[in-house]
């Protein structure tokens, strides 16, 4: 059925008419006279038989427009054919065959465009569609509308759209960190000291393998999460709602309309900014952001049979001026605006209910919580406004007006249309593809895959140890065949491993300024039975640290490691608050041992280590005398148990972390320079409790004693500082002290810290501590306590915590100040 004009007192008052176009001959093909004798067929059933003068003549009226927009739709249909030929061609995946519906009514096509975060507002404009009982066709979306479009198409209704898009983290999706919740500890510990992860090709070939800022691993991980049940390479005109993706080919620069595939792939590919994401490579084409060529696609939707056209735009239409090219970015903006801004004048004047979304102040990277709910009401909001013309719409389709505005939903589950997010899901088989077979078999081992139904979370932890700890690239999983035979569970990588780069940086009123590197190549020796991995370290600063460390995946909870490091250290030493010595020294460390028992949430290691003290000097001040300290040497054994379920380490709602460290020292493997060995004990706890929304206190104790009565001075205890082993392995923090102060062989404290959230990134924060020490351990309780306070104000950045900090303690006696930039390494 060609499509009608809409009537422009009814549908759309504000819309100008179309230009007028190239002259056609007016004759009408036997298949054009067929479908207007459907339109009669269709106005005079909806009329008695019996009818006045009057309705006689409005009814000719009537046939006459009728007659008139088919005739103008042929020759608007010729004319764009004609101007198809001068234009650059478009690249088509898949059938376009007109769409069947119920009743053989007009068929109605809703169009999304892109615009990033404002496409939140689409989810308001499903909403109230939804509402007005207005049957959805079809569905054409580019970019962000590709995604609220295609999931709505699988059947995702739009209240769940709406609790979906609310409750995503949309700074993780935009970014290729790994779930923290999927995590295990040795790759949380890892994730808190860097701000960047760089993925380099393999060892010696010296080029970057990323192509964009991101990867978009957490979105395509996203899609396929939401995509349960459509995994399989299918025809869209298939789906729930017949669908269609826009995205654009870099190698022709030519507008590609995605029919069929893997609707995820789709998705993601229509969604892929150019410099920002790494674009979806199918057969000989490079895709990114169908924005770049049809930002607005009405053209598709007629093309796929649609009769009315719902669009909903998200930026703004204005006639460009030279004031606005003196915001920044600008004019790049305006050359990606050029492409397609001419086929988007076009298709606003084609659509038959048009929807101009105001989003301002909001833009493409609004994806703030507020800002979503806010764009989902003005989504709504601009609906609403034009309700009469969707109730027209609705009565042209034959529906009564009077229908219950929850029908359109009530059809869509009855349908089988209603797509829930799964949990669970029955696995007749897993398969792997280009992954070792030991990992394959590490893999099946730690994560039970041999179960007959799995949990998502399951699935997806099995996607984080593939690009996490055995680091492949663009780790992926499909669910093929259906629900009720058992889905085939199948893991793809692409084969190769990428040698990972992690930078960290930090500034701070005691340091000024430091850097770390840090550096993965897996599987360098190219063995196959055990995953095995090159780690290099090196940092830059006032303590300056270097490393190599070997590791040897023997299962899937156990790595073998064989480590050197070398570090020079440069720490001023204070007692009751007089800084009393500068203590300068190098440090080289050869350690062997079993590293990263890990099992969820828990690690544990057991090593052995040498280590050789080269001492520079010990510069006494304010009145000590100058220590000349002889270079020594220890064997020592370690063990270390490590607990950690936190959601975040600088900003915890919820969750506790413990460790407890045992340490036995030796000059010989036996004695301790010819007495026994020194040993030691440390341990801290700490617990988080969310007290209303915005308030989170954090009880914590730790303490570490050494049984002996005399400890060198790289072995004894130091407190100062908020960290834990910020400038010693050992030292303690305290709260208001700012500088490292020596203390006895006993140390012990309690702390309660206290957070308050004032808005999203800003933050107040208080501690209080209290703590027992002794020269031994047997006189910890003999001395009165300490006790220091802390207070300040921290800033959430996307290098890490922007902190200031003021404090007094009872220790030096002293008020204490600290500026802090960045993540703590």
């Amino acid at each position: 059925m060609p499509r009608r004009q809409p009537d422009t007192h009814t549908l759309n008052q504000s819309k100008e008419a179309h230009s007028p176009g190239i002259e056609q001959s007016g004759v009408l093909e036997k298949q054009d006279l067929h479908k207007i004798s459907k339109k009669i067929n269709f106005v005079m059933q909806n009329h008695s038989a019996n009818k006045t003068l009057r309705q006689v003549i409005m009814y000719k009226l009537i046939l006459t427009l009728l007659l008139l927009s088919t005739i103008s739709s042929a020759t608007a249909q010729t004319r764009a054919a004609a101007d198809s030929v001068l234009s650059q061609p478009v690249t088509v995946v898949g059938s376009t065959t007109a769409i069947a519906t119920p009743h053989h009514r007009p068929r109605v096509a809703l169009v999304l465009g892109g615009g990033g975060a404002k496409g939140m507002a689409h989810v308001g404009v499903l909403k109230v569609i939804e509402r007005a009982g207005i049957p959805i066709d079809m569905i054409c979306g580019t970019s962000i509308g590709s995604l609220v479009g295609g999931l709505y198409a699988m059947g995702y209704s739009a209240s769940e759209l709406d609790t979906l898009v609310r409750h995503q983290d949309w700074t993780f999706l935009l970014s290729d960190n790994l779930d923290r919740k999927q995590m295990n500890l040795e790759s949380k510990t890892r994730g808190d000291k860097y701000v960047y992860t760089l993925p380099l090709s393999q060892l010696g070939m010296g080029a970057f393998t990323q192509q964009a800022l991101v990867k978009g691993q957490n979105l395509a991980n996203l899609f396929t999460h939401l995509a349960v049940g459509f995994h399989d390479s299918i025809d869209f005109n298939t789906m729930p709602i017949p669908y269609c993706a826009v995205a654009t080919d870099m190698v022709k620069f030519q507008e590609v309309d995605m029919h069929s595939g893997y609707v995820a792939q789709a998705m993601r590919a229509s969604m892929s900014i150019p410099g920002m994401f790494t674009p979806v490579r199918l057969d000989s084409m490079v895709l990114v952001d169908g924005g770049l060529r049809n930002n607005y696609p009405v053209d598709v939707a007629r093309s796929m049979g649609a009769d009315y056209v719902i669009g909903v735009n998200l930026n703004k239409i204005k006639d460009m001026t030279n004031a606005d090219f003196n915001k920044p970015g600008a004019v790049i903006t305006r050359i990606a605006e050029v492409h397609t801004e001419n086929k988007f004048r076009q298709n606003w004047a084609d659509t038959d209910i048009a929807l101009q979304i105001d989003a301002d102040p909001y833009n493409s990277m609004s994806f703030q919580p507020a800002a979503v709910d806010t764009l989902i009401a003005r989504g709504e909001r601009c609906a609403m406004s034009h309700w009469h013309e969707l109730m027209a719409l609705k009565a042209r389709l034959g529906l009564a007006l009077d229908d219950d505005t929850t029908a359109n939903t009530a059809r869509r589950r009855s349908a089988g249309y209603s797509h829930p997010v799964l949990e669970t899901v029955p696995i007749a088989a897993v398969t792997f593809t280009h992954v070792l077979p030991a990992e394959e078999h590490l893999l099946r081992k730690k994560f039970h895959l041999e179960r007959k139904q799995l949990s998502i979370d399951q699935i997806e932890n099995v996607i984080t140890e593939l690009r996490g700890r055995l680091y492949y690239n663009d780790a992926s999983y499909q669910l093929l065949g259906d629900h009720s035979n058992g889905y085939r569970l199948h893991f793809d990588t692409e084969g190769k491993k990428a040698s990972q780069v992690y930078l960290g940086a930090r500034f701070d009123s005691e340091e000024l300024a430091a850097i770390q590197i840090e550096s993965f190549f897996p599987n360098i020796a190219g063995l196959k039975k055990h995953p095995y991995t090159l780690e290099a370290k090196l940092r830059l600063g006032k303590r300056i640290k270097a490393g190599l460390t070997s590791t040897l995946s023997t299962s899937s909870t156990c790595n073998l490691a064989l480590g050197y490091n070398f570090s020079y250290n440069d720490i001023d030493l204070y007692r009751h608050g007089k800084r009393y010595y500068d203590m300068r020294y190098y440090r080289h460390m050869a350690e062997l041992g079993f590293k990263g028992f890990v099992v969820s949430n828990f690690m544990m290691d057991l090593y052995v280590r040498w280590s050789y003290y080269r001492y520079r000097d010990m510069l006494g001040r304010n009145g000590a005398d100058s220590i000349l300290i002889e270079n020594d040497h220890y064997f020592s054994y370690h063990a270390r148990l490590y607990y950690n379920n936190e959601d975040d380490t600088y900003f915890t709602t919820r969750g506790s972390s413990a460790e407890v460290q045992a340490g036995l020292y030796t000059t010989n493997f036996v004695h301790f320079h010819g007495t026994s060995a020194l040993a030691t004990v440390m341990a801290r706890w700490r617990s988080t409790w969310r007290v209303g929304s915005h308030m989170v206190l954090q009880p914590g104790v730790y303490g570490r004693l050494i049984f002996k009565d005399t400890a060198p001075y790289v072995l004894q205890n130091y407190v100062g500082g908020p960290w834990f082993g910020h400038y010693f392995d050992q030292q303690l923090p305290f709260a208001g002290l700012g500088h490292v102060e020596y203390t006895g062989n006993s140390f012990a404290a309690v702390d309660m810290g206290a957070r308050y959230q004032l808005t999203q990134n800003n933050f107040v924060l208080a501690d209080f501590a209290v703590a027992e020490h002794g020269e031994k351990v047997k006189n910890t309780l003999d001395h009165t306590p300490y006790f220091g306070v802390r207070a300040g104000y921290v800033y959430r950045t996307i290098v890490g915590p922007l902190g200031a900090y003021v404090g007094w303690n009872s220790m030096s006696h002293k008020a204490s100040f600290y500026i802090n930039l960045g993540l703590v390494f």
